[in-house]
């Protein structure tokens, strides 16, 4: 089909009152959807990635979200971060750091793992869950710089920005990356948090601590997300996004917005 024949077709169905959503938006498409009115809400001014990985959350915040504005990412293992680093050059607006951020400053060791994305400072546990099990192995470690979002919000570059996105995704150290916000939270409009239902690493924190501790410093879950599942259904982890509720009273649909227009 092609572009003019997609258009009508689009335009019947929303008469129809349906929406033609591409096939590879489809399983992001619930997150992205609450993501993009999470931001909208708070009129986002700036996202904090930590633990990006190799960019994926920045990519989907680019495509599915349809974010414009500034992303700022944290990837402290160094083959990552110099893929990050590369694929950030080709966005202005998409800046990469080569530390961590947790509770307090230092240097830690990290937990490098069989599967690239379950990297964390905790030891994994055994879940018996095969798929896990196979990547969320130990081969190495490798000693890494963390600093604070406190600190990190009073360097010159951050200055200006109110209204703040926090994304953790940290494999169990969410929690300390909190900590390390404490005399941020005013400026931290929401965050988006992985929490775990089943125990993936040694000493992490459960869900339901985890979300009686936003709540108690002054979050409210907006949304739950299924990130991963059991063969027979039970959910690993959840993408949990909570808003500020200080923020909440804002008007929904503000004039301006690093959003782009659908």
């Amino acid at each position: 089909m092609n572009r003019t024949g997609k258009k009508v077709l689009e335009t019947l169905l929303l008469k129809a009152g349906l929406v033609l959503v591409s096939s590879w938006r489809w399983k992001a498409l619930p997150l992205a959807t609450h993501t993009r009115d999470l931001l909208t809400q708070i009129r986002c001014d700036c996202v904090l990635d930590v633990g990006a990985n190799k960019g994926q959350y920045a990519r989907f915040l680019r495509t599915h979200v349809r974010y414009g504005g500034p992303i700022f990412s944290f990837e402290p293992v160094r083959a990552l971060y110099e893929i990050l680093l590369d694929q950030s050059q080709k966005d202005p607006l998409w800046k990469v750091f080569p530390f961590a951020l947790g509770a307090k400053t230092g240097e830690k060791n990290l937990h490098i793992m069989a599967g690239e994305t379950m990297n964390s400072f905790l030891p994994p546990l055994s879940t018996g869950i095969a798929f896990l099990d196979e990547i969320n192995i130990p081969v190495r470690s490798e000693a890494v710089s963390v600093r604070t979002v406190d600190d990190f919000l009073k360097t010159k570059e951050m200055s200006g920005f109110s209204s703040i996105f926090l994304k953790m995704d940290t494999q169990g150290f969410d929690g300390e990356v909190l900590k390390g916000a404490s005399c941020s939270l005013p400026r931290i409009a929401a965050l988006q948090s992985e929490v775990s239902c089943i125990p993936i690493y040694e000493n992490m924190t459960d869900w339901l601590t985890s979300l009686k501790h936003f709540d108690q410093q002054g979050f409210s879950v907006t949304g739950m997300f299924p990130v991963n599942r059991t063969e027979d259904l039970k959910v690993i982890e959840f993408d949990c996004l909570a808003i500020n509720r200080a923020y909440q009273k804002q008007e929904i649909f503000p004039p301006e917005s690093s959003l782009q227009k659908d």
